[in-house]
Order: structure tokens, then sequence, then C-alpha cells
């Protein structure tokens, strides 16, 4: 057998496998999500030199790691906020209660030293 010498073997480099930051990341699913036509996203994929695939596999990994809504309070929970909210009235209607009511006997103060001064005896204050 006989080889042809114009052909030579070489060896040919794997491509170096391309890795993207989470900032990159990040940025690449919202570049490709703005894009509004198959034709955009496929300019999106092509300048960053990535798949599709992966842009939908990030997007998923983006929405497990994002903070789960709270959960729905408990019957108990619910319950015990409906007492605080109704304490809380009531202690809001006593505070404006008392605050009248220092208001009164202040005023008395003055209207029982305006007496006095007037009827010659001698002042309480």
């Amino acid at each position: 057998m006989t080889t042809n010498p114009t052909i030579q073997s070489t060896r040919v480099e794997p491509a170096q496998r391309r890795r993207f930051t989470k900032a990159e990341k990040h940025q690449i699913v919202a570049e490709y999500d703005a894009a509004s036509t198959p034709t955009e996203k496929g300019i999106v994929l092509r300048s960053w030199g990535t798949y599709q695939q992966n842009v939908s596999r990030w997007k998923r990994e983006n929405q497990m790691t994002k903070p789960k809504q709270p959960a729905k309070p408990s019957q108990a929970e619910t319950r015990l906020a409906k007492q605080l909210a109704t304490a809380e009235k009531k202690l809001n209607a006593s505070q404006d209660r008392v605050n009248l009511l220092e208001e009164l006997v202040e005023a008395q103060g003055k209207v029982l030293g305006l007496h006095a001064k007037n009827t010659g005896s001698p002042s309480q204050a």
C-alpha cells in the first residue's frame, strides 16, 4: 500500500469550550428575550457564539434561583393578624381619648385659674 505524498495528516485541535460568566449569561438571555423575530434571535446567538438550547437552560436556571413567593398564611396566622389589627384600632382610639381628656384637664385648669383671678380667691396653680 502506498501513501499519497500530497495528503498530509494534520491533527486538528478541538475548539475550546466557551465559558460565560453569570453576568454574560444574564445579558445574553436579556438580549435574546428582547429580540422580536427569529432572525434577530439568531443574530444574538451568533454574536455571542452560543446556541438556543444554552439560552433556554440559562433562563430556567435563572427562574429557579429567583426568590419564591411567600407562602400563603395559615388560618391561625390570619386569625392572629385580625386580632392584632383589632387591638391596634382599640389602642389608637384609646390614645385619642386620652389625648382629648388631657386637653380637657388642661383647659379646666386654665378656667379655674381665670375664675380664681376674677373672684379674688387665691389661685390653685
